[in-house]
């Protein structure tokens, strides 16, 4: 890594990863309005975050981004992972992210 090392990929391939990103947001946002869980308004935030800054990464937040990130340790999650994940989603209860 030292080197900087830059990783191509063709428009097709890339293209069709942001597609595909862009969809399952779409599924997971349409599954949790049929949960409607009490915290929806915190996760529609968190992923319209993620969708609205699919192809690059946000420098300014929204307020209401910046609590939820908090909450949910964003920092600390992308210190140990490089990437951020809601690793308890639970989209099969009714509290989907506690």
């Amino acid at each position: 890594m030292a080197s900087k090392p830059v990783l191509w990929l063709s428009s097709d391939v890339w293209f069709n990863l942001l597609s595909r990103r862009m969809e399952e947001i779409q599924r997971i946002q349409i599954q949790l309005k049929r949960l409607n869980p009490p915290n929806l308004g915190t996760l529609t935030g968190i992923l319209n975050h993620v969708l609205r800054f699919t192809m690059s990464t946000s420098i300014i937040y929204d307020f209401h981004v910046r609590e939820s990130l908090i909450l949910l340790k964003y920092h600390h999650v992308v210190e140990q992972a490089n990437m951020f994940f809601l690793q308890e989603l639970e989209m099969d209860l009714h509290v989907a992210l506690p």
